[in-house]
């Protein structure tokens, strides 16, 4: 499929200068998951974490694939009640 890049949404937009191979789209969702939980991390360890942050994710021509925010990346709960935020 090509270079993809994932630009992080948070209070600013952070974008990605050096981007990611995908080879289907099922290879590129997972890479927008990993960047988009990369990010949840991140804030986890800075004691906010904002939902409605995310990931976006770009082709070479800079046209807009898919966006991927927090709620959609993450289920939240005590285990075996666990429900998407989506």
């Amino acid at each position: 499929m090509g270079r993809y890049f994932f630009t992080l949404l948070t209070d600013l937009e952070v974008p990605d200068l050096i981007g990611k191979e995908a080879k289907s789209f099922p290879d590129l969702h997972r890479l927008a998951l990993a960047e988009t939980r990369n990010l949840a991390a991140e804030e986890v360890l800075s004691g906010v974490v904002d939902l409605s942050h995310g990931v976006r994710v770009e082709d070479q021509t800079g046209q807009e694939v898919l966006t991927m925010r927090l709620s959609h990346a993450l289920k939240l709960g005590v285990p075996g009640r666990e429900r998407s935020l989506a």
